[in-house]
């Protein structure tokens, strides 16, 4: 895929190295992803929304950085709209807040299901992942929809797996020199958004 586990595990972790406690969220409650590390114990989101977990039950450790909690989402389950939408989820976010200084939610793509523009209204920002020679010109011009109609507010675009010849950031993340993500006519309105960012993208 374009990555966004990985570039979810390793933003949370730089994050949590500057001294700042930090969530990590799994919320692809339909698919969990197998490159973040699993429930220990089975439990997770999912039965945190249930009301069969704690928050203290579902929380985990990551590796030696103690200022990381991984909270996986446990069990597979179909129905996850109804659940995401529910009271729960609005009461897992405010205890989190009080908990921590940054949260970082893996979502499903968004192209796909809607549950990244429902968990968004929790969100100070959107990092929507692409990936050199993987993410399609749909999938652009899906993300180039949701920007123009504002269904996603304040959103980063994450440049990932880079090829030679671009600028390089941590872990591998780059931009181009003009900050956009080409497609080969040019006309791809994503460039146009990119030239405007006063900041690369990384």
């Amino acid at each position: 895929g374009e990555g966004k586990s990985f570039v979810s595990l390793n933003l949370a972790a730089v994050l949590s190295k500057s001294g700042k406690r930090v969530a990590l969220l799994d919320f692809d409650l339909r698919k969990p992803d197998d490159s973040l590390p699993a429930s220990v114990n089975g439990k997770g989101i999912k039965d945190y929304l249930l009301g069969e977990a704690s928050l203290d039950e579902i929380s985990q450790p990551v590796g030696e950085l103690p200022n990381l909690h991984l909270y996986p989402s446990g069990s597979i389950i179909a129905e996850v709209g109804d659940l995401i939408l529910s009271e729960k989820t609005e009461e897992l976010f405010d205890e989190l807040q009080q908990r921590y200084d940054c949260i970082v939610v893996n979502t499903p793509p968004a192209s796909l299901v809607g549950d990244a523009l429902i968990l968004q209204k929790y969100s100070t920002m959107v990092g929507y992942v692409i990936r050199e020679g993987k993410t399609k010109k749909k999938h652009l011009r899906f993300l180039n929809s949701l920007l123009e109609t504002k269904k996603f507010n304040n959103t980063c675009v994450i440049y990932n797996g880079v090829k030679t010849g671009m600028k390089y950031g941590y872990y591998g993340y780059g931009y181009t020199k003009n900050n956009a993500y080409f497609d080969r006519d040019g006309r791809n309105k994503i460039v146009r958004i990119f030239k405007k960012k006063k900041n690369p993208i990384v």
